[in-house]
Parts: C-alpha cells; sequence; structure tokens
C-alpha cells in the first residue's frame, strides 16, 4: 500500500461557483499537473458515492481531475509528491438522506498519463463508475468497492507486465470486459453479492491465473473459443453450466485446451448461486 503524505497543492487549481441545490452547496474542483519526466506513478483514488469516470488522458500531463462535490457533506483530497498522487473524498458529513442526495449528483473525473507506468489503487462506495484502463500503462492494479454499478473495461493490450490485478467487489453490478488486455500475471476477483461479469477477451500474451471467489449472486464467464482454459470449483450451493467443457482429472477442460496457443487457469470458489460458461468469437 502507499504512503500518503499530507502536503500543499502542486497542481493547477480551480473552483467553480457554488450551486445551491437543494439546500446544499455545490461546487467543482479542478487540477492538473504537467508531466515532467516521471519514471512511474503510484496513484490512489478514493470516492465514495456519484458518478466515476477514469481513462487516459493527454500525453503531456500526469493527471487530470474534475470533481464536482457538496462541501457541505464532503472534504475532497489532493496530495501529490515524489511520483505518489492520491485524490477523490477524503472525509463524508451529515445524516443518511443528505448523503443520498449528494449521490445523485456528484461526479468524479480521473483522466491519468497514458506514457508514465503506475500502480493504481482504486476505493469507492455507492457509486456508478466507467473505467476505461484502455491506453494505461498498469503495473498493478487493485480495486476495491461497495454497492456499485461497475463498468470496467481495456481494449487494448497493456504495454506493460502486471504483476497482479485485484477486484474486491460487495454488492454489486460488475463487468470487466477485456481481461486479456490487462498483461497480468495473475487475475483475483472477490465477489459477495450481486450480478459478475468477465469477458477474457483481449491478447493474451502470457499464461495466468484467474481466481475467483464468490458469495451470493451470478456469474459469468464469457471465453473466446480460441482460448484454452482448465477450470477448478469449489461449491456449495451453487450450479454451473460449463458450456460444453470435459471433465477430467477433478477439473474441467475447454475442448481445444491441448492445442491452444494461448492458455488460462480458472479457479472458482462459491457459495449460493450459478455459474455460466458462454463461449464468444
Amino acid at each position: 500500500m502507499m504512503t500518503r503524505p499530507v502536503v500543499a497543492l502542486t497542481a493547477v487549481l480551480a473552483i467553480g461557483s457554488p450551486q445551491a441545490l437543494s439546500g446544499q452547496n455545490w461546487k467543482t474542483v479542478s487540477a492538473s499537473r504537467a508531466a515532467q519526466g516521471e519514471e512511474h506513478l503510484e496513484v490512489s483514488v478514493t470516492y465514495g458515492v456519484g458518478e466515476l469516470r477514469l481513462s487516459a488522458g493527454p500525453d503531456d500531463l500526469l493527471y487530470r481531475t474534475r470533481l464536482t462535490f457538496d462541501e457541505d457533506a464532503a472534504t475532497p483530497v489532493h496530495e501529490y509528491r515524489d511520483g505518489e498522487l492520491h485524490v477523490g473524498i477524503s472525509q463524508y458529513r451529515g445524516n443518511a438522506l443528505r448523503f443520498k442526495e449528494w449521490s445523485s449528483e456528484g461526479a468524479f473525473d480521473v483522466e491519468l498519463s497514458p506514457q508514465v507506468p503506475m500502480d493504481l489503487e482504486l476505493e469507492f462506495g455507492a457509486v456508478q463508475a466507467d473505467l476505461d484502463f484502455t491506453g494505461l500503462a498498469l503495473t498493478s492494479l487493485e480495486l476495491e468497492t461497495g454497492a456499485s454499478e461497475s463498468a470496467v473495461h481495456m481494449d487494448e493490450p497493456n504495454v506493460v507486465t502486471m504483476d497482479q490485478a485485484s477486484f474486491h467487489v460487495g454488492a454489486a453490478d460488475f463487468n470487466i470486459s477485456g481481461l486479456g488486455n490487462f498483461n497480468a500475471r495473475r487475475i483475483s476477483v472477490e465477489a459477495g453479492v450481486g450480478s459478475v461479469t468477465l469477458e477474457l477477451g483481449g491478447t493474451w500474451v502470457q499464461e495466468s491465473e484467474l481466481e475467483i471467489e464468490m458469495g451470493l449472486g451470478s456469474l459469468e464467464l464469457r471465453i473466446p473459443r480460441s482460448l484454452g482454459v482448465r477450470l477448478e470449483r469449489s461449491s456449495f450451493l451453487t450450479s454451473m453450466d460449463t458450456g460444453g467443457m470435459v471433465r477430467r482429472d477433478g477439473a474441467y477442460y475447454s475442448a481445444n485446451w491441448d492445442g491452444a496457443e494461448r492458455k488460462i487457469d480458472v479457479e472458482i470458489s462459491a457459495a449460493f448461486g450459478s455459474v455460466d460458461i458462454v463461449w464468444i468469437r
């Protein structure tokens, strides 16, 4: 985990005019920092409720953010020093009703440099998230979310090798596409309650491990027919549609396992719910 020193702002900062909405005091805060030859970044994004959008930004910027929040209910944070960036909301105040009202209007846009390799940590709660990692050079990824609706995708191969990508999901509707493009040696998904869809498309440049732990809910694995898959599962009250995989030696194998150019080992641990395997082109 990265350290998070509290320092003065070292970026361009702009504050918009407050807007009075239902007794709230809304502000928009923007920040950016020019790239100065940094070789690596450690980025931490923390956000509670609202809309969260993350993507690659311009080549000449290290990062750019835009946060709309109710300053009577939340405290924004923006800290940068020596290649470490922490942005988002650090504290929420007020009762549950105000908290709910804030979530309907709050928004956080984050753009990160496509030129600098980075470790990325994301922590968010009741959020509608659109996380587009396309173009980012991710060396590690850790995502933790609560009751969210999240779409995660990487449409082009990661240009650096990622040691591990970890996703910790609470009560959520969670979708990832392009897992092959993450270029990760190990991918882990831990989900509590809800619906999880994992699309294993993309360019698999190395053999990888995918570990999935499900509580109560549904899991759909969308797997390209060209990818060789070996699947092991341990479950309690969970139904599983293997989509025609062959069982042998205590595991399930895709029909093309022996001759597949790229292979992935999948381990599923599930308590209650369903697991479906869907084959795609």
